[in-house]
């Protein structure tokens, strides 16, 4: 049995290849694997978000050591303000990955590696914010009108973005609130009216 050590730079893979000579039939056998060496210590993952949208970030990290290669797979999470995990992947294999189907909020991210020894180091963790898509226009249309209800609907110059309506109804007489809704939709219908009445709609995005 014998032994060989391997002293050169840290956290790198290795292909080995062993040759093996039968002294009586002259045949060689050869043998391949692969061996990493270990981390350094103090080795470190520079995470970085690249880019932010309306949904979804973009993120990639790398290693002080750009040569490491002993790390074959990462692990990324991704916690809201609330510190509930809104993503996680164990098995990322690529040094960048995107995000999606995010909300508007503060995020914290944190990438982890595995080596191959099972030794695992962690960046620390880089905040961002998903940002509101700015509303610039939002116009209402009254649809139909009877003695008892109107139907309205509205559109907006974001129509992507997932957006939450307030919408009252006013008494035209003394100004009171009527009616009142919180909606995901661009449309409602308010029933329950009173013939020749005055009203007044007023809609918040």
């Amino acid at each position: 049995q014998r032994q060989m050590c391997i002293r050169d730079r840290p956290c790198t893979k290795y292909e080995v290849l062993l040759t093996l000579t039968n002294v009586i039939s002259k045949k060689d056998f050869t043998y391949k694997n692969f061996v990493f060496t270990r981390h350094d210590k103090n080795s470190t993952i520079d995470l970085r978000v690249d880019n932010i949208e309306n949904d979804s970030a973009a993120l990639s990290w790398n290693f002080v050591d750009p040569n490491a290669s002993c790390f074959d797979k990462y692990q990324v999470e991704v916690k809201n303000s609330q510190g509930d995990v809104v993503y996680e992947d164990n098995k990322v294999k690529e040094k960048k990955l995107t995000v999606s189907n995010l909300t508007c909020d503060d995020y914290f991210v944190k990438v982890s590696a595995q080596t191959a020894w099972d030794e695992i180091i962690s960046s620390n963790p880089v905040s961002f914010k998903i940002e509101p898509e700015k509303i610039e226009k939002l116009e209402l249309s009254i649809d139909e009108v009877t003695e008892d209800f109107v139907r309205l609907s509205w559109s907006t110059d974001a129509p992507k973005r997932h957006q939450d309506y307030q919408l009252n109804l006013r008494n035209s007489d003394d100004n009171k609130i009527i009616y009142e809704s919180l909606l995901i939709t661009n449309s409602a219908v308010i029933s329950n009216l009173s013939s020749c009445n005055n009203y007044s709609v007023e809609l918040i995005a």
